[in-house]
């Protein structure tokens, strides 16, 4: 029979053996990281959504409003947007089919998206936008019919009239066809095949659109995983109206003589 003594020797030989090798192999494997990719963050006024953060790359798009708790996510395959606010913890998922044609906005236009006309004029320049330096620009612009940007946010009955338009996009930044979709639709800005970063007309005193900071960086995958935990609605006027938001129109269409609940 073997020595008691040297079975408990072998066995602890045998375990410092196994600690030593699961301590060289933590060592040697590499640490885990989060996964990233080149893309954009920008930050954009807009007419009536104020100020937005977006992050931009292959992997889709995220919108994050600076003043309000609400943004929107958009990823492939299926390029569904959603739409969520972290106020309310709410959250809705918008169909391709449906945003694609109608779009996600926080005001009902109630008009269609301004289609880039046949007859512009089209040039080139090198504009310096925040800390980007110089980035190259396409300036388009043709002369149409618009209302004012209080007439669509009204939805206000006017005679056409005719203005200038600009349009001002870059190609530096590769986004997806979904992704400048979405933005065309979400800005109400004509789709071109450049990311749009400027529109305005000549009868507002301010753009439409305006880019205030743009930044190449590294954009983790994390950035356009939805929120979890959130309450499902089943529409995106949900996200965008809160409890205290619907009090506050219900107690204005009392006031402007609508019946009550």
């Amino acid at each position: 029979m073997r020595d008691q003594h040297e079975t408990k020797i072998e066995i602890v030989l045998l375990m410092s053996a196994l600690a030593w090798t699961l301590s060289n192999a933590c060592l040697s494997a590499p640490l885990l990281q989060k996964r990233a990719e080149k893309g954009w963050a920008l930050v954009q006024a807009h007419f009536v959504e104020k100020q937005l953060s977006l992050h931009v790359s292959s992997h889709g798009v995220r919108i994050d409003s600076l003043r309000e708790t609400w943004g929107i996510i958009c990823v492939p395959p299926d390029w569904d947007a959603i739409v969520f606010s972290r106020g309310d913890k709410t959250i809705c998922h918008v169909p391709y089919k449906r945003w694609s044609k109608l779009g996600v906005s926080v005001v009902n236009f109630n008009q269609e998206v301004p289609v880039l006309p046949k007859t512009h004029l089209a040039r080139q320049s090198r504009d310096a936008i925040r800390p980007y330096g110089g980035l190259s620009v396409t300036h388009t612009s043709w002369k149409g019919s618009a209302s004012t940007a209080e007439d669509l946010m009204f939805q206000a009955q006017v005679r056409p009239r005719v203005c200038t338009f600009a349009l001002e996009t870059t190609p530096l930044i590769n986004a997806p066809l979904q992704v400048r979709q979405l933005l065309s639709q979400f800005y109400r800005v004509p789709e071109t095949s450049e990311f749009p970063i400027g529109y305005s007309n000549s009868f507002e005193a301010r753009p439409l659109l305006h880019t205030l900071d743009l930044r190449h960086v590294d954009v983790p995958d994390d950035v356009f995983a939805p929120p979890v935990g959130f309450r499902t609605v089943q529409s995106e006027t949900d996200v965008w109206l809160n409890d205290g938001d619907k009090a506050k129109i219900n107690d204005l269409g009392e006031l402007m003589g609508a019946p009550g609940k």
